[in-house]
């Protein structure tokens, strides 16, 4: 077995082998590639009012970070690349606790390896000391969630890390049909001892095939080996079945039908059988507008011990505004899902969420933002429920073109039926430094 420092090595490790990588898949491109680096540097302080998410007896500080970083990008015919990385310091006025150090690092490459074939690895690292900071990575483009980040309850100032990476492939077929595999690697690490360390390795693969110009065929399958430090490992088969019927090129009902089969290395944690069989619709207005809705049931069979049953619904919707002064993005979803690999291990979950943000240019150098998001967990397998609630605004100042002042409030909720509540204000001054235009070389 490995230390905690050893593993932390061989992470970073890892993510310098997927730059190296990068750098191989596109060492054949043609000599028109562009290759641009934006250096950023950022002093920025905190300010808040319950700096360990208590309920009661909660403790204000003021936090200081400086960071120096930036985003290297890579684009040319066939390949591209987005790198970027913020490496912070970290130290707290009430000694909350000890100088830390903060990275979020994110890579994603992508490659026409062959005519019709496509690769893309994307990774995204993170070592914080913050319990809000682990949130999913959305694209700003089409609201597609690249990784899902943490929506379990975590408290304290302990560092952890996190990363997710995925290795796909996907070849077109046809004018419609298409197969792709894809193999996931997750990690977390915790400072305490008892968090819920683990890995998960999940290989899958899927196919679409249209019989004809309105009815098709969607497949696919997962297989998950989870490894925990303080529970039970386990081994998880999934596979999805889903018929089709187009309406118009953009609109289609479709059937659905998912299994999977979870089998637990102990033989005292119960396995289980899943199924849930659904119907719904999905409707791609445009690439940043688009909505898919569906109702099915679940049912949970134990190989011993009360099953578990219902209804549920699901849904995907997002949109994207852009006019002169301003930007607002809408993204709202829910769905079944398993929760196991973020700080809290709570097993089946059905959520519902939205987020939004709207972003106002009063002049061409000051801009103010608004921006929320709530969340209901219902923990199938915890007998637990939680809302949460992020509201906040900020206003942006920017005095040159390579300077930015920004100031910003939010307030963050967790009203939870089985574990502690609690209430955080947190306000925050940064002065971020960076080129009006990126570096080309």
């Amino acid at each position: 077995m490995f230390s905690k420092t050893e593993e932390i090595g061989m992470k970073f490790k890892l993510i310098g082998l997927l730059i190296l990588l990068s750098i191989f898949l596109t060492n054949t491109i043609s000599f028109a590639a562009r290759y641009r680096f934006t250096p950023i540097v950022s002093a920025k302080e905190t300010y808040t009012d319950n700096v360990f998410l208590t309920d009661k007896n909660t403790k204000d500080d003021y936090i200081t970070d400086v960071s120096a970083g930036g985003i290297f990008t890579f684009l040319s015919k066939t390949s591209g690349m987005d790198f970027s990385f913020y490496p912070a310091y970290v130290w707290y006025k009430d000694n909350s606790r000890d100088p830390t150090w903060r990275l979020p690092a994110t890579l994603d490459i992508w490659s026409i390896i062959a005519p019709r074939t496509r690769l893309e690895i994307f990774d995204r690292f993170l070592r914080s000391d913050d319990p809000d900071e682990n949130r999913p990575v959305v694209s700003e483009d089409t609201g597609q969630i690249e990784a899902p980040g943490d929506s379990t309850v975590r408290r304290g100032r302990g560092w952890y890390l996190t990363n997710y990476a995925t290795v796909r492939v996907d070849r077109q077929i046809g004018a419609n049909d298409s197969v792709y595999g894809q193999f996931l690697y997750s990690f977390r690490r915790e400072e305490e001892s008892d968090g819920n360390d683990n890995d998960r390795y999940a290989p899958s693969a899927g196919f679409t095939h249209w019989f004809g110009p309105r009815w098709g065929t969607t497949a696919s399958s997962v297989y998950t080996r989870a490894l925990f430090d303080n529970s039970s490992d386990f081994h998880d088969i999934a596979y999805l079945l889903q018929l089709q019927r187009k309406l118009t090129n953009r609109f289609q009902f479709f059937g659905r039908y998912e299994y999977n089969f979870l089998n637990h290395d102990d033989d005292d944690v119960t396995d289980y059988h899943f199924y849930a069989p659904s119907t719904g619709f999905s409707y791609e207005v445009a690439e940043d507008s688009r909505i898919a809705l569906g109702i099915g049931y679940y049912y949970q069979d134990f190989v011993a011990g009360d099953d578990e049953h219902g209804p549920f619904f699901f849904g995907d919707a997002y949109k994207r505004w852009n006019y002169r002064n301003w930007t607002a993005s809408l993204l709202g979803r829910a769905g079944l899902d398993r929760n196991d690999f973020g700080n809290e291990r709570l097993g089946f979950e059905w959520s519902a969420g939205i987020n939004g943000r709207i972003r106002y240019d009063f002049t061409r150098n000051f801009y103010g933002n608004v921006f929320g998001n709530y969340r209901y967990s219902d923990f199938i397998n915890d007998s637990r429920e939680d809302n949460r609630y992020r509201v906040g605004a900020g206003l942006g100042w920017l005095p040159t073109g390579w300077m930015t002042l920004s100031l910003e409030y939010f307030n963050n909720v967790l009203d939870s039926t089985d574990t502690e509540d609690y209430t955080e204000n947190r306000v925050w001054l940064q002065l971020t430094l960076q080129p009006d235009r990126p570096w080309r070389f």
